[in-house]
């Protein structure tokens, strides 16, 4: 999903939190108030048990894998928890904000694989411990 090639991710040991025995319950509140901080910020769930058929407006398929998206302006903190419980699985969670431009055309940059257009990776969290936990991690 993201090009590790323009990404830091040399430094994931510094990641900023983490947990074992499955998802925080505020991983929620956390992806809300990092989305919201700032204009322009994109949040991205990758759903791989998503049915593609069941797509909606905020949603694109890439690679056979149902992406969801959410802009900061106007999200609501209980349609990120709904997002995220919906999503995880015990094997799999991944869910990236992006720093953009108000203008992106979020849904065809995940359909054509263009995730560098998507803007600076701004967070990432992601299962972890084979399933048994989470990282949440920053380039800071």
């Amino acid at each position: 999903m993201i090009d590790s090639a323009a990404r830091p991710f040399e430094d994931i040991e510094n990641f900023r939190w983490g947990g074992m025995h499955g998802l925080d319950e505020d991983i929620g509140r956390r992806l809300f108030s990092s989305l919201t901080a700032k204009s322009y910020r994109i949040l991205v769930i990758n759903d791989v048990m998503g049915n593609i058929s069941s797509k909606h407006d905020r949603c694109a398929v890439h690679d056979g894998q149902l992406y969801h998206w959410l802009h900061g302006e106007g999200a609501a903190e209980e349609e990120i928890d709904e997002m995220v419980w919906m999503t995880a699985l015990p094997w799999h969670s991944l869910a990236v904000i992006f720093s953009s431009e108000p203008d992106i055309d979020v849904g065809r940059c995940i359909a054509e694989g263009r995730w560098s257009d998507l803007g600076e990776t701004v967070e990432v969290i992601f299962g972890a411990y084979g399933g048994e936990g989470f990282i949440h991690w920053t380039p800071d």
